[in-house]
């Protein structure tokens, strides 16, 4: 599980859009909501593979937690070495924060 910033968030959904991966995060909520970001947790939850099954990207699941508005959901694709260069989480109330199975799950932008 990784840590990251509402803007590294962003940069990391604009990597995923120009890549052509499927999951780019919800830029447009992101921006709007960016001011009231506490965190961002990143959890890997499949390996995308190419057909020959070399890891293109890691879908995550981006628990952001907003200043007193709960925590929202969606996912992400980040490439392997973009994920490994993130900082690791360490504190388990955060990773249990991010993992609240009543934290809303934001439809797909168009």
């Amino acid at each position: 599980m990784k840590r990251v910033n509402g803007l590294g968030l962003l940069e990391l959904g604009a990597a995923a859009h120009s890549q052509g991966f499927a999951a780019y995060g919800r830029p447009l909520w992101t921006k709007a909501s960016l001011t009231e970001i506490v965190s961002v947790v990143l959890i890997p939850i499949c390996a995308k593979t190419n057909g020959a099954g070399r890891l293109q990207a890691w879908r995550c699941y981006a628990g952001v937690t907003l200043d007193g508005q709960g925590t929202f959901s969606f996912t992400v694709d980040i490439s392997p070495t973009d994920f490994d260069n993130l900082p690791t989480v360490t504190d388990p109330w955060e990773v249990a924060e991010a993992l609240l199975y009543h934290s809303p799950h934001l439809p797909v932008e168009d």
